[in-house]
C-alpha cells in the first residue's frame, strides 16, 4: 500500500510539473504577441506605399508656399521672370502623329531630360528613381518628375510610361535624338525657359513665373519674385474688333480695293499671347478675293505676315502661344477657283531674343 501511495504521489507530481510548464508557455507566447502588436502599432511603418516616409513628407510637391524665384539657390538672376534676350529657340522638335509638337532636351549628364509642348513642361531627374530622396507616392513609384502647367509648378510619380525625349517615345518612326543644351545656355520653346548650368537646370513659366530648380541633390519650386512679376508679358486692351479698326489703315490697300474690318476673322486674336492674328478680306470679296494675315505680339500691330496679300483665305494654326502654320491655296494652270489644288506653306515664330516675327518656309509664287 505505502509503494502505490507513493506511486500515486509521484504520478500527480509530474503531472503538476508538466501542467506549470505548459502554463509558463502559453503565458510567454501570450505576452510576447501582445508586444509585437504593440510594436507594430509604435514602430514607423516601412510599406512600400512610401506616402508616410521621411522622405516623402518633405517633398516639393508638399510645400504650399514655394519660394520666390529671386531666393532659390543655384537658379539664375532671370529666373521666374519673361524670356531672356540671349535664350535661343530649342531646335529638336518631335511632331506626334496625334498631338501638338514637342520640344526635347537634356542637359550634359544626362541625369534630366525634358519635353516642352505648348500646354506645358516636363522634366525628369533620372537619379530620383534611384535614391528616391522624395520618397514615393500612392502608387508605389519614386517622385521623379516636375512639371510646370497652367501657372503652377509640380512634383510627382510619371509612371511607366516612355518619355518624351526618348527615341521611340513615339512609335518606331521616332528617331530624333534630344538636343543637349550645354551648361551656361538658356533655351525656351513657347512660354518656356530652361537654363542650364552645372549646379543644375531651372525652368519657368515666363508667362506666370512659376517654375523649378533641379539638381541630384535637390529640387525646388518656386513662384515669380514680385519684379519678375511686373516684367512678364502684358496684355492690351483691345478686343479683336478694336485692334483690327485700329490697325487696318496701316495695311496697303490691294490694287486700290479697300480692306473690309467690319468682316475681319478676329476670333484668333489674343491680346495676351507672343502671335496672334487676325485674317482680313477686301470690300465685297468672293471665294479667289485677296486676304491678308495681320499679325499681332501681345496685342500689339506688329504688321502683315507677307508683303503681298493672296487669294483665297489662308489656313491659319496655332502650333503653341508664340507660333502658326499657314496654308496658303492657289491655282495651277487650267484649274478652276472651286478645283484650285496649290498649296504653299509656311511657319511663322515670335522670336523673343530677336524681337521679331521670323518666318521659314515659303509663300504662293
Amino acid at each position: 500500500m505505502k509503494s502505490k501511495a507513493l506511486l500515486s504521489t509521484n504520478v500527480l507530481l509530474a503531472i503538476a510539473g508538466v501542467l506549470t510548464v505548459v502554463v509558463a508557455v502559453v503565458a510567454f507566447l501570450v505576452v510576447r504577441s501582445v508586444d509585437s502588436d504593440e510594436a507594430k502599432t509604435a514602430a514607423p511603418s516601412t510599406s512600400s506605399t512610401g506616402d508616410d516616409t521621411p522622405a516623402a513628407a518633405g517633398s516639393p510637391s508638399a510645400n504650399e508656399d514655394p519660394a520666390p524665384a529671386g531666393t532659390v539657390p543655384g537658379a539664375p538672376a532671370e529666373a521666374g521672370g519673361p524670356i531672356p534676350s540671349g535664350a535661343t529657340q530649342i531646335s529638336t522638335i518631335k511632331k506626334p502623329r496625334y498631338g501638338s509638337p514637342v520640344a526635347v532636351f537634356k542637359v550634359p549628364s544626362g541625369n534630366i531630360g525634358c519635353g516642352i509642348e505648348s500646354t506645358g513642361l516636363q522634366c525628369r531627374v533620372s537619379s530620383y528613381n534611384k535614391d528616391k530622396p522624395y520618397g514615393l507616392d500612392r502608387q508605389g513609384g519614386a517622385i521623379d518628375t516636375i512639371t510646370i502647367k497652367g501657372g503652377v509648378a509640380d512634383m510627382s510619380y510619371h509612371g511607366s510610361d516612355v518619355p518624351p525625349w526618348a527615341v521611340g517615345a513615339y512609335g518606331a518612326d521616332d528617331r530624333l535624338t534630344p538636343q543637349v543644351v550645354g551648361y551656361g545656355q538658356t533655351v525656351y520653346y513657347g512660354q518656356y525657359v530652361c537654363h542650364s548650368a552645372e549646379v543644375g537646370l531651372t525652368c519657368w513659366d515666363s508667362t506666370s513665373g512659376a517654375g523649378a530648380f533641379m539638381a541630384r541633390e535637390r529640387t525646388e519650386l518656386f513662384t515669380a519674385t514680385p519684379a519678375s512679376s511686373t516684367g512678364a508679358n502684358k496684355c492690351s486692351s483691345m478686343t479683336g474688333e478694336q485692334a483690327v479698326a485700329a490697325n487696318v489703315a496701316k495695311v496697303p490697300r490691294f490694287r486700290g480695293w479697300a480692306w473690309d474690318p467690319r468682316h475681319a476673322s478676329v476670333e484668333n486674336y489674343d491680346s495676351c499671347l507672343a502671335l496672334s492674328w487676325i485674317v482680313l478680306p477686301i470690300e465685297g470679296p468672293t471665294a479667289s478675293s485677296p486676304f491678308q494675315l495681320m499679325l499681332f505680339h501681345n496685342g500689339e500691330y506688329i504688321g502683315t505676315a507677307t508683303e503681298r496679300a493672296h487669294g483665297f483665305a489662308p489656313k491659319v494654326t496655332r502650333v503653341d502661344d508664340s507660333t502658326i502654320d499657314v496654308v496658303w491655296t492657289w491655282k495651277r494652270p487650267g484649274e478652276t477657283t472651286a478645283g484650285a489644288t496649290g498649296r504653299s506653306t509656311a511657319q511663322f515664330h515670335w522670336d523673343q531674343a530677336a524681337d521679331k516675327v521670323v518666318m521659314t518656309g515659303e509663300e504662293p509664287a
